[in-house]
């Protein structure tokens, strides 16, 4: 929120903005924008830049089940995996898992919304799991076990 301005702006194509509120932008290339707000105590400026991170070097990653908890399990199940890049949650990363057997409410979906409440179960263990598109982070879950 700028106060006391009179016009508020933001350099690289963007323009006049109002005082307060949010705006978004999606540049091509890192990009550092200026706002400048002009009121009766004079101009004052501030900087943001909006740094893209180039896409990893693997476009899929591949889980493949090399030891199960017990012999002759019959599922593989996780209760979520992050898709991270520097430390960072990837936004629109996701995950499939494609000639799998999960029901319907437990698909590797699941294993990816940032809830620790849901689960991916598959009951095909000699297939992969959820093919993924960055750094990884698993959380584990027991049932009690």
């Amino acid at each position: 929120m700028v106060r006391r301005a009179d016009t508020v702006s933001i350099d690289n194509g963007i323009g006049a903005v109002p005082a307060s509120g949010s705006w978004t932008v999606s540049p091509a290339v890192t990009t550092t924008y200026t706002l400048t707000a002009t009121g009766a105590g004079g101009i004052r400026t501030k900087t943001a830049t909006v740094t893209l991170v180039p896409p990893g070097p693997y476009r899929y990653y591949r889980f493949v089940p090399t030891h199960l908890r017990e012999p002759g399990e019959n599922s593989v199940q996780i209760a979520e995996f992050q898709m991270l890049r520097g430390g960072v949650r990837i936004a629109g990363a996701n995950a499939s898992n494609p000639g799998g057997d999960s029901p319907g409410n437990e698909s590797p979906a699941e294993g990816n919304d940032d809830k620790l409440n849901t689960k991916w179960l598959d009951f095909t263990t000699t297939r992969s799991l959820p093919r993924a598109t960055a750094p990884w982070e698993f959380f584990r879950v027991t049932n009690g076990s």
